[in-house]
């Protein structure tokens, strides 16, 4: 295996080497073919991508030098005629050409030069061509032409960055629409907007005109709306004046007060209502919202304990025997209470009744089977329970199954060696055991909310399930592997050859099966789980 994969990379790394040698030499070739054409400057690119490839081969680095110097011939020609017919464009372009290829032959470590009459011509066609571009930037900014005022001096900047005052006349082509959009919009009342723009002008140039001061007015006209709607009590249109504001500067003037009052004193407002109307769950919420967002704001942290300590709502659990099977009822109320303990619902407070009150966990269902209302209003008074959830039992089923055993005749195949060298099958008969057991837990829970005031059902319903577990296997005390079953024929036991997989299965299946207490556990939680959530999920206030 690590020899295929040696050969792999070795195979790959010859693939890789060959197709880099194709590509050098059809780039090689190109450059001739260019170069025999004199399309110098297309030879050089040609020479200069086999030279990326190949940097240490003469013949390319000469061949790159020859049409390198063969195509800066060919521009200082065309550069010079151009200037001796007063076109100072191709002439200034041209030098730019010769300078941008003398470089790209310095990075391959070629050296050449301008031609000193080029160089010539260069100095004098530049300022008659950026004398004239730049007088044609001066007439589109005169003209309000801000879009072509600004590819004509970003052109000249490319040539001379310091030519006259480009840069200025540059800034203002870039600045000045921003500028421009900023007023437009601030006269139609968009004070953010064209505090925004004029942000992007003092970005570029933090000195142009009266930026500075226009962003100060934009921000201190949409406060002043801010402020004006806070007062209105219009909430919602004040948070989104004061919030454009804070998300620019937080701390100008009383914005982050303001902003804070803005998004809270709605929600604070509405809270007490709520509270007085007796919704306390929901006024908790609105108070943790507010205290969420301003951390303090008035008195809404005391307000939110208020709330919390109104909307508690204490339930106590009563569970009787279970006839013959009293542990097990006990065993679910502890379940259930954890389930419900688990929830972390803060609003509920879960107690086991016969724990906080025996007498009146004796007396709460009357000799004829109801609910003793004296003794529910009782508990609410003395313990401030609020509902009591009542678990009734039925169909319980708690059995664990015998393990039954059976003999049975099965044969045992033996392959004996003679002395010829042939072989022979022999099948004994012999007996295996099989066993069998089923474990079942099985109840179904009926439960009622009921107001300890009013005696009202508030919620109920009913789950039910069962749970089982069996296993099913084989022993042998002989060699398991060759026990077969056998069948019955006529009176005579045959072997059973059909039947050998499932009995090698039977034989290594596991022996071990779930306790009843284990299903038991599983069913309780399972079931527990389910009227925790329905009981988690009551609102009272709904």
């Amino acid at each position: 295996m690590k020899h295929s994969y040696l050969y792999l990379i070795v195979a790959l790394s010859a693939i890789t080497i060959t197709m880099s040698s194709c590509k050098l030499k059809k780039l090689t070739k190109q450059a001739q073919q260019y170069e025999a054409a004199g399309m110098y400057r297309q030879a050089a690119d040609s020479y200069l991508s086999a030279l990326e490839r190949k940097p240490d081969k003469p013949e390319l680095n000469i061949g790159l030098r020859r049409t390198g110097q063969l195509y800066l011939d060919e521009l200082s020609a065309q550069g010079r005629a151009a200037f001796q017919r007063n076109d100072f464009r191709e002439t200034v372009y041209n030098y730019l050409s010769t300078i941008d290829m003398i470089l790209r032959l310095e990075g391959a470590g070629i050296k050449l030069h301008v031609d000193p009459a080029l160089e010539r011509s260069y100095q004098d066609a530049k300022d008659n061509y950026l004398d004239e571009r730049y007088n044609a930037g001066l007439r589109l900014i005169t003209d309000q032409n801000f879009k072509e005022a600004k590819d004509v001096f970003e052109e000249i900047a490319k040539i001379d960055i310091d030519y006259r005052d480009t840069r200025s006349y540059l800034n203002e082509a870039v600045l000045e629409p921003l500028y421009r959009e900023g007023t437009k919009l601030y006269s139609e009342g968009k004070y953010m907007d064209a505090y925004r723009k004029w942000d992007l002008v003092c970005k570029k140039d933090p000195g142009y005109k009266d930026t500075k001061a226009r962003m100060e007015q934009a921000l201190s006209d949409r406060y002043n709306e801010g402020s004006l709607m806070l007062m209105q009590e219009n909430f919602d249109q004040a948070a989104l004046a004061l919030g454009d504001v804070h998300s620019v500067n937080p701390n100008y003037r009383e914005v982050h007060v303001q902003y804070i009052e803005a998004r809270n004193e709605p929600i604070y407002r509405r809270a007490n209502q709520e509270m007085q109307a007796g919704k306390c769950r929901t006024a908790y919420y609105d108070f943790d919202q507010i205290i969420k967002d301003a951390d303090t704001y008035k008195d809404a942290g005391t307000l939110r304990d208020n709330a919390l300590q109104c909307a508690t709502y204490p339930v106590a659990i009563y569970a009787p025997d279970i006839r013959y099977h009293s542990g097990e009822s006990g065993r679910i109320k502890n379940t259930l209470l954890e389930n419900l303990l688990a929830r972390k619902n803060i609003f509920l407070k879960v107690y086991d009744l016969s724990a906080l009150d025996a007498q009146t966990n004796n007396r709460i269902i009357n000799r004829s089977g109801q609910i003793d209302n004296q003794a529910m209003k009782q508990l609410a008074k003395a313990k401030n329970i609020k509902a009591v959830l009542f678990l009734d039992f039925e169909n319980y089923q708690s059995e664990k199954g015998d393990l039954i055993s059976n003999k049975m005749t099965g044969f045992e195949r033996q392959v004996i060696k003679k002395a010829d060298g042939t072989t022979q099958i022999y099948d004994k008969k012999v007996k295996y055991t099989s066993w069998s057991q089923i474990n079942t837990a099985a109840i179904k829970i009926n439960y009622r909310l009921v107001s300890t005031t009013t005696g009202e059902i508030l919620l109920s319903d009913a789950v039910y399930d069962t749970r089982t577990d069996h296993t099913n296997y084989a022993t042998y005390e002989g060699n398991k592997s060759n026990l077969y079953p056998a069948k019955s024929i006529s009176g005579n036991w045959v072997l059973d050859d059909n039947g050998h997989n499932n009995l090698q299965k039977l034989l290594r299946s596991d022996n071990r099966i779930k306790s009843v207490e284990s299903l038991q556990t599983e069913l309780y939680k399972e079931l527990t789980t389910d009227i925790a959530k329905k009981i988690n999920n009551f609102d009272p206030e709904k």
